[in-house]
């Protein structure tokens, strides 16, 4: 599998300019398991020979790798940042949103305007048929 360590500034792009980060032997890690996705069309490219992507691509990730790699991405979590700081693990925010409020005040308010609509229009109907005209 693929895993997200996290992120690093440019400048820290070279695990060499990172030495401290640099892991070695078995890691456990614990994090979010993604299938990933493809990038969306504002983008920019991908830079596969520089290591670059913008988006979490697992079919292009292994790609790019020697071996059998399968293309599930596990993203480490906060506790997974290593010393000295880089990659900084953790960035994947989990903002799943909670609208189910406004959703039933906004089905619910358009339910009673139809319902005054049905009435007013059922009210007008009633009055046509007595012979009453439009009131």
């Amino acid at each position: 599998v693929l895993v997200n360590r996290g992120w690093v500034p440019v400048r820290k792009r070279l695990p060499a300019t990172r030495a401290d980060g640099q892991t070695a032997g078995l890691v456990r890690i614990t994090g979010i398991v993604r299938l990933g996705h493809a990038p969306g069309p504002f983008a920019p490219p991908a830079a596969p020979a520089q290591h670059i992507f913008y988006a979490p691509d697992g079919d292009a990730l292994a790609r790019g790798l020697d071996g059998p790699v399968l293309s599930i991405i596990v993203e480490a979590d906060a506790d997974a940042t290593p010393p000295g700081g880089w990659p900084r693990a953790g960035v994947t925010r989990l903002a799943i949103p909670n609208d189910h409020l406004q959703y039933a005040l906004t089905w619910y308010g358009l339910a009673a305007v139809l319902a005054v609509i049905v009435a007013l229009a059922w009210r007008r109907a009633r009055a046509v048929a007595r012979g009453q005209g439009h009131r």
